[in-house]
């Protein structure tokens, strides 16, 4: 008997406690309890939601009243300040990006930015690793320009899709476990490939002239087995260099100061974003300090694209696609496309992952990063997007700028979709200098410097590798 009314004792305990904390967290935003119970309801100790909670109105408990809605989304605004310019960073970095891939396929550059807004907006929502950025990059840009080249820019939509539906399937047949296997000295030299890459391709901007000329259309002779072939397209090799020495001076002085922002920045401070800071003051410098009292200029975000405003309709029902008919005919001209944008998509975002859980040391889920990105494409597919994947210099950005929740990967689509649909002028007037400067600053962010040594000590004489 003993024993058994020390138990139940025991239960009682157990359930008062429990009750006794579902009523303090029922009270925690009620004015009245706050009020007898000596609280201030407005003290910022009480704002109990985390960094990149998105639902500040019903978490922890539901509004009371106008002041409580102005405090929280108050404190809301402060606690995710990191992941809102985060956000407002990537989307700024990442047009010219998306733009590049696009010019890299050869279909118009609507088609990338519809596949970034898109699928970083889904990835956050449906699946995905917080502080991952996906979007059109130029590795799915190479995966889908000979099918462009040879049957034409309609066809790329069920090519994205195929590959999209498989990239589901690997999700849900849980084979992202596979990444365990991959070797870390593989991701090292993911990472160095594509830092290399990433400064490689600023030196296209270097081609930009303040006149808007390089709107005009140029073909690419692509192909897919030619030595070299992805390098020559990352850097535009087909274009020449602005003969304006000026504004090329302009440009290089932008990606220095910005690189330069971005490096020292942060050892000093943490209050903004380093990249963020380096936008609006290259901007400033541009176009106040050097266009108002001269006529000298640098080239700008709206001189290698205008970023109009895509149509946002199912490709079925837009007049300005003729999407073909599906049979065994079309399926046999995708296929093989699609199976590159499979494994060229997934490739890329499970190395991105797994660059992303090294900076963070926190460990994403693979299979539903896969199974997100599928989504995803199958979404922008049906949308008119030209797919894409996890983009590793982005998500450097946005982890360097301390964007590391699915928050920042939401924002960050949902102000390029502002950016496209409202406030193009905004982000036309960023001088691409700076662009290339952040992105130089990441590129070298990427790389592993110890693996670097430890490859040039390996190609060293035995002993001079022992005198260092």
């Amino acid at each position: 008997m003993s024993g058994d009314n020390s138990v139940d004792k025991g239960v009682e305990v157990v359930d008062e406690s429990y009750q006794e904390e579902q009523i303090m967290a029922d009270r925690s935003y009620d004015p009245e309890a706050m009020k007898k119970d000596g609280k201030n309801m407005y003290s910022e100790e009480e704002y109990l939601a985390e960094v990149g909670e998105m639902n500040c109105y019903c978490v922890p408990s539901r509004v009371y009243g106008v002041k409580d809605f102005f405090f929280r989304t108050l404190a809301w605004l402060l606690l995710n300040k990191e992941q809102i310019l985060g956000g407002l960073t990537v989307a700024i970095t990442q047009i010219p990006e998306a733009v590049t891939a696009a010019l890299i396929a050869g279909v118009n550059p609507a088609k990338a930015l519809q596949a970034t807004w898109l699928m970083n907006i889904f990835t956050s929502i449906i699946g995905g690793r917080p502080g991952m950025i996906s979007g059109a990059t130029p590795f799915i840009g190479v995966a889908l320009m000979n099918l462009v080249d040879n049957d034409g820019a309609d066809y790329i939509y069920y090519a994205v899709l195929f590959g999209g539906f498989l990239q589901v399937l690997f999700g849900l047949m849980g084979l992202g476990a596979l990444m365990r296997f991959v070797p870390y000295t593989v991701i090292q030299g993911f990472s160095n490939a594509m830092a290399l890459i990433i400064f490689a391709a600023q030196f296209r901007y270097g081609k930009v002239t303040p006149d808007q000329a390089f709107h005009s259309e140029y073909s690419y002779s692509r192909n897919m087995v030619e030595l070299g072939h992805s390098w020559n397209h990352i850097i535009d090799s087909e274009k020449g260099w602005n003969s304006d020495t000026v504004s090329v001076v302009i440009l290089v002085v932008h990606a220095i100061l910005a690189f330069l922002i971005c490096l020292i920045m942060p050892r000093f401070t943490r209050i903004l974003p380093s990249s963020i800071v380096a936008i609006f003051f290259c901007t400033f410098l541009e176009h106040i300090l050097i266009r108002l009292p001269s006529d000298v200029m640098s080239a700008t975000i709206g001189d290698y694209v205008i970023v109009k405003t895509p149509p946002l309709n199912p490709i079925w029902t837009d007049e300005t696609i003729t999407v073909p008919g599906f049979n065994i005919d079309t399926f046999s001209k995708i296929y093989l496309y699609g199976l590159a944008v499979f494994g060229t998509g997934l490739a890329e975002s499970l190395l991105t992952c797994q660059v992303v859980d090294e900076l963070t040391e926190v460990k994403g889920l693979k299979n539903r990063v896969a199974f997100g990105q599928g989504i995803s494409n199958v979404i922008v597919a049906i949308f008119g997007g030209m797919g894409g994947s996890g983009s590793i210099a982005q998500s450097v950005v946005a982890n360097h700028s301390d964007g590391i929740t699915g928050l920042c990967s939401f924002l960050a689509g949902t102000f390029i979709l502002l950016f496209i649909y409202a406030a193009y002028d905004v982000v036309n007037i960023v001088p691409l200098g700076c662009i290339a400067g952040i992105m130089t600053w990441t590129a070298f962010k990427l790389v592993d410097w110890e693996s670097i040594l430890q490859a040039i000590a390996a190609c060293l004489p035995m002993r001079i590798r022992d005198k260092i």
